[in-house]
Protein backbone atom coordinates (compact mmCIF):
# COMPACT_ATOMS: atom_id res chain seq x y z
CA UNK A 1 0.00 0.00 0.00
CA UNK A 2 1.67 2.99 -0.96
CA UNK A 3 0.12 6.69 0.15
CA UNK A 4 -3.39 5.33 1.72
CA UNK A 5 -3.94 3.76 -1.85
CA UNK A 6 -5.06 0.09 -1.52
CA UNK A 7 -3.94 -1.43 -5.18
CA UNK A 8 -6.42 -4.12 -5.03
CA UNK A 9 -9.54 -4.41 -7.22
CA UNK A 10 -12.21 -6.54 -6.65
CA UNK A 11 -12.27 -10.43 -8.37
CA UNK A 12 -16.07 -10.28 -8.42
CA UNK A 13 -19.07 -8.42 -8.40
CA UNK A 14 -20.20 -10.37 -5.04
CA UNK A 15 -17.09 -8.66 -3.39
CA UNK A 16 -17.84 -5.26 -4.20
CA UNK A 17 -21.52 -5.45 -3.02
CA UNK A 18 -19.92 -6.93 -0.26
CA UNK A 19 -17.83 -3.71 -0.04
CA UNK A 20 -20.23 -1.16 -0.05
CA UNK A 21 -22.54 -3.47 2.23
CA UNK A 22 -19.70 -3.34 4.88
CA UNK A 23 -20.42 0.45 4.61
CA UNK A 24 -23.88 0.80 5.00
CA UNK A 25 -24.15 2.00 1.39
CA UNK A 26 -26.77 0.94 -1.13
CA UNK A 27 -25.34 -1.82 -3.22
CA UNK A 28 -28.80 -2.61 -5.60
CA UNK A 29 -27.31 -0.85 -8.59
CA UNK A 30 -23.76 -1.28 -7.90
CA UNK A 31 -22.01 -1.82 -11.28
CA UNK A 32 -18.08 -1.71 -12.54
CA UNK A 33 -17.30 0.13 -15.91
CA UNK A 34 -17.18 -1.43 -18.84
CA UNK A 35 -13.65 -0.46 -19.89
CA UNK A 36 -14.67 -0.21 -23.53
CA UNK A 37 -16.01 3.00 -23.09
CA UNK A 38 -12.83 4.91 -21.74
CA UNK A 39 -11.69 5.95 -25.27
CA UNK A 40 -15.06 7.82 -25.14
CA UNK A 41 -15.02 9.44 -22.03
CA UNK A 42 -13.42 12.13 -23.73
CA UNK A 43 -15.57 12.55 -26.68
CA UNK A 44 -19.00 15.61 -25.68
CA UNK A 45 -21.27 13.56 -25.25
CA UNK A 46 -19.72 11.93 -22.04
CA UNK A 47 -17.27 14.15 -20.78
CA UNK A 48 -18.26 16.23 -17.47
CA UNK A 49 -16.12 19.31 -17.79
CA UNK A 50 -16.54 21.05 -21.25
CA UNK A 51 -13.19 22.67 -20.61
CA UNK A 52 -11.25 19.74 -20.21
CA UNK A 53 -10.81 16.91 -22.89
CA UNK A 54 -6.95 15.66 -22.55
CA UNK A 55 -7.98 13.26 -19.62
CA UNK A 56 -10.37 11.15 -17.97
CA UNK A 57 -11.43 11.82 -14.31
CA UNK A 58 -12.28 7.92 -12.61
CA UNK A 59 -13.59 9.70 -9.81
CA UNK A 60 -16.59 11.49 -9.80
CA UNK A 61 -20.18 12.34 -9.10
CA UNK A 62 -23.37 13.06 -11.32
CA UNK A 63 -26.73 14.27 -10.52
CA UNK A 64 -29.56 14.04 -12.95
CA UNK A 65 -33.53 14.14 -12.79
CA UNK A 66 -35.68 11.22 -13.82
CA UNK A 67 -35.87 12.34 -17.07
CA UNK A 68 -32.10 12.01 -17.86
CA UNK A 69 -31.43 15.46 -18.10
CA UNK A 70 -27.98 16.48 -16.09
CA UNK A 71 -28.23 19.27 -12.88
CA UNK A 72 -25.04 18.84 -11.49
CA UNK A 73 -21.84 16.96 -11.45
CA UNK A 74 -18.17 16.76 -9.83
CA UNK A 75 -14.76 14.99 -10.66
CA UNK A 76 -11.83 15.25 -9.11
CA UNK A 77 -9.86 17.21 -11.55
CA UNK A 78 -12.32 20.24 -10.28
CA UNK A 79 -11.16 20.27 -7.27
CA UNK A 80 -12.10 18.78 -3.52
CA UNK A 81 -15.51 18.32 -2.41
CA UNK A 82 -15.64 20.70 0.45
CA UNK A 83 -14.53 23.16 -1.94
CA UNK A 84 -17.17 22.37 -4.69
CA UNK A 85 -19.66 22.06 -2.69
CA UNK A 86 -22.14 20.39 -4.27
CA UNK A 87 -22.99 18.52 -1.40
CA UNK A 88 -24.18 21.69 0.52
CA UNK A 89 -26.90 22.26 -1.89
CA UNK A 90 -30.22 20.62 -2.92
CA UNK A 91 -29.98 19.02 -5.78
CA UNK A 92 -26.18 18.29 -6.08
CA UNK A 93 -24.89 21.65 -8.43
CA UNK A 94 -21.81 22.47 -9.78
CA UNK A 95 -20.25 25.37 -8.98
CA UNK A 96 -20.95 27.90 -11.27
CA UNK A 97 -16.91 28.59 -12.35
CA UNK A 98 -17.41 24.95 -13.33
CA UNK A 99 -18.05 24.76 -17.23
CA UNK A 100 -20.76 21.68 -16.72
CA UNK A 101 -21.30 19.77 -20.03
CA UNK A 102 -25.06 19.85 -20.62
CA UNK A 103 -24.70 17.47 -23.02
CA UNK A 104 -24.52 14.64 -20.99
CA UNK A 105 -27.39 12.37 -20.13
CA UNK A 106 -28.62 9.60 -17.96
CA UNK A 107 -29.08 7.65 -20.86
CA UNK A 108 -25.97 7.97 -22.43
CA UNK A 109 -24.35 7.16 -18.80
CA UNK A 110 -25.95 4.34 -18.46
CA UNK A 111 -23.99 2.79 -21.75
CA UNK A 112 -21.21 2.40 -19.91
CA UNK A 113 -21.87 0.32 -16.87
CA UNK A 114 -21.76 -3.11 -16.64
CA UNK A 115 -24.62 -3.86 -14.45
CA UNK A 116 -26.45 -7.14 -13.35
CA UNK A 117 -29.69 -5.82 -12.80
CA UNK A 118 -29.66 -3.37 -16.09
CA UNK A 119 -33.42 -3.79 -16.86
CA UNK A 120 -34.06 -3.75 -13.49
CA UNK A 121 -32.80 -0.04 -13.14
CA UNK A 122 -34.08 0.80 -16.31
CA UNK A 123 -37.53 0.51 -15.06
CA UNK A 124 -36.79 1.65 -11.48
CA UNK A 125 -35.78 5.17 -12.70
CA UNK A 126 -39.05 7.01 -13.82
CA UNK A 127 -40.44 6.01 -9.98
CA UNK A 128 -37.32 8.27 -8.69
CA UNK A 129 -37.41 12.14 -9.09
CA UNK A 130 -33.52 12.03 -9.22
CA UNK A 131 -30.57 9.75 -10.09
CA UNK A 132 -27.10 10.25 -8.45
CA UNK A 133 -24.50 8.19 -10.32
CA UNK A 134 -20.77 7.81 -8.10
CA UNK A 135 -18.01 6.67 -9.90
CA UNK A 136 -15.25 5.57 -7.14
CA UNK A 137 -12.50 2.80 -7.04
CA UNK A 138 -11.11 1.08 -3.58
CA UNK A 139 -8.01 1.60 -5.42
CA UNK A 140 -8.45 5.52 -5.09
CA UNK A 141 -7.67 4.94 -1.34
CA UNK A 142 -9.45 7.72 1.08
CA UNK A 143 -10.51 10.17 -1.46
CA UNK A 144 -12.53 7.42 -3.06
CA UNK A 145 -13.82 6.67 0.57
CA UNK A 146 -14.73 9.76 1.49
CA UNK A 147 -16.81 10.58 -1.52
CA UNK A 148 -18.58 7.30 -0.73
CA UNK A 149 -19.38 8.43 2.72
CA UNK A 150 -20.80 12.04 1.84
CA UNK A 151 -22.69 10.24 -0.68
CA UNK A 152 -24.36 8.46 2.19
CA UNK A 153 -24.57 11.43 4.63
CA UNK A 154 -26.05 13.54 1.37
CA UNK A 155 -28.77 10.52 0.94
CA UNK A 156 -29.74 10.32 4.22
CA UNK A 157 -30.39 14.05 4.67
CA UNK A 158 -32.11 14.18 1.84
CA UNK A 159 -34.16 10.97 1.80
CA UNK A 160 -37.30 12.32 1.05
CA UNK A 161 -36.28 13.34 -2.33
CA UNK A 162 -36.28 10.15 -3.76
CA UNK A 163 -33.06 9.60 -5.33
CA UNK A 164 -31.80 6.63 -6.85
CA UNK A 165 -27.68 5.78 -6.30
CA UNK A 166 -25.87 4.00 -8.85
CA UNK A 167 -22.03 3.75 -8.01
CA UNK A 168 -19.80 2.38 -10.91
CA UNK A 169 -16.29 1.05 -9.89
CA UNK A 170 -13.67 2.11 -11.85
CA UNK A 171 -11.03 -0.12 -10.29
CA UNK A 172 -10.80 -2.24 -13.68
CA UNK A 173 -8.68 0.71 -15.39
Amino acid sequence: MLLGVDESGFTNHEQLKEYLEKRNIDNNYAATFDTAFLGSMLKEKYCLDTMKRKDFCPLQIRFYNKTGQILGGWETCLGTLNYHQGFDTFPFVSKKIFPLNKKVNLTNDLDFLILDNRKNLIDEIPKHNYVMIVFWGKNMGVLSKNVLNQTKKYLQKHRDRDIILVTCNMDGL
